[in-house]
């Protein structure tokens, strides 16, 4: 359950972000990635 809450809490950044910025699609796929691995470490 808590993987959830920093999965949903990870997409509304994402949405943030895209709303600045729709073409930093990559960087937001390498943050997330980075953000997964921490969480998860």
């Amino acid at each position: 359950m808590h993987h959830v809450t920093i999965t949903t809490k990870t997409i509304a950044v994402q949405i943030l972000i895209l709303e600045d910025a729709a073409d930093t699609e990559d960087n937001i796929l390498n943050m997330t990635e980075a953000y997964s691995t921490i969480f998860v470490l």
